[in-house]
C-alpha cells in the first residue's frame, strides 16, 4: 500500500474536508489515533499478514476451511483485514492454526462449534456443496461501499477492472476455476456456468418440471444489495 495516495488520486477520489464540526474532529482525532499505534509498532504490515495467507491457502489442508476480508476505512486512514478460519475437528490449537499466530498484533476468536452448524453449511449453504472440488479453493468477493452517488460510475468501473484482472491473471496461472458464488454474484456474472455439466443439466432438469414457463429463470439472479444499489444509482 505504499502507493496508496497516487492510487487515491488516479481515482479521482474526492478528500475528507475538516468542516470544524463534531464528526470531522473525530475522524481526525481516530487518523491521528491509528497512525500513532502504527509507527509504536502496534500494528502489522500487510505483506506479512499476506504471506501467512498465501502459504495457508495454498498447502494441502483437508481439514481447514478459510474465508478472507480486506477492509479500507477512509475516515479513519485505517486498513483492516479479517480471517475466518474453519477446522472440520473439534480443536482450537491445531498446526493450521500457528502461522495466525505469529501475525503480529492480530486479535483471535477460535471456538470450538458443533456439528449439527457443520452439517447445515455444507448441505444447504453451498449449492453445489463443493463436491467436484478436491483442491485448494478461493473465491473472492469485492464489496464496495460508497458515499457519494456522484462516485458510483468509478466504483462501478474499478469492480469491473479488479475482477476482469483477477480472472486474466488466474488463466494465466492454469488457476482458474469457473465457479461464482451465487449470493455475492454480479448482475452481469454467469453465475450457473461454472456448476459443472452434472448440477447444470440437474437443474435444468428439475426447472422443466417446476418451472415450466421460465417465471423464475427470468428474475434476477443474484442477491446483493450493493449492486442494487449500485444500478439504482447509474440509472
Amino acid at each position: 500500500m505504499s502507493d496508496y495516495h497516487s492510487r487515491h488520486t488516479r481515482l479521482q477520489l474526492a478528500p475528507y474536508k475538516l468542516d470544524f464540526s463534531l464528526g470531522s474532529l473525530k475522524r481526525v482525532a481516530a487518523n491521528v489515533a491509528v497512525k500513532a499505534l502504527c509507527l509504536i509498532g502496534r500494528s502489522t504490515t500487510l505483506p506479512e499478514l499476506l504471506e501467512v495467507l498465501v502459504d495457508t491457502s495454498t498447502k494441502e489442508k483437508p481439514f481447514l476451511h478459510l474465508y478472507i476480508g480486506f477492509g479500507h476505512m477512509p475516515k479513519l486512514g485505517a486498513l483492516l483485514a479479517a480471517a475466518c478460519i474453519v477446522h472440520s475437528e473439534p480443536v482450537v490449537k491445531s498446526p493450521e492454526f500457528q502461522e495466525f499466530g505469529t501475525i503480529n498484533h492480530a486479535y483471535s476468536s477460535v471456538q470450538v462449534g458443533n456439528l449439527a452448524s457443520a452439517s447445515r453449511e455444507v448441505t444447504t449453504f453451498n449449492v453445489p456443496g463443493g463436491r467436484f472440488i478436491y483442491a485448494p479453493f478461493m473465491l473472492i468477493s469485492l464489496s464496495p461501499q460508497w458515499k457519494h452517488a456522484a462516485d458510483g460510475l468509478r466504483v462501478h468501473n474499478a469492480y469491473s477492472t479488479f475482477m476482469e484482472r483477477s480472472i486474466n491473471l488466474t488463466k494465466d496461472m492454469d488457476l482458474f476455476h469457473p465457479f461464482i458464488y451465487q449470493n455475492y454474484a454480479n448482475v452481469s456474472q454467469d453465475v450457473f456456468g461454472g456448476y459443472g455439466e452434472h448440477n447444470r443439466a440437474r437443474q435444468l432438469e428439475i426447472q422443466g418440471k417446476y418451472d415450466p414457463e421460465r417465471v423464475f429463470a427470468n428474475l434476477t439472479h443474484v442477491w446483493l444489495t450493493k449492486q442494487i444499489l449500485l444500478h439504482a444509482i447509474l440509472l
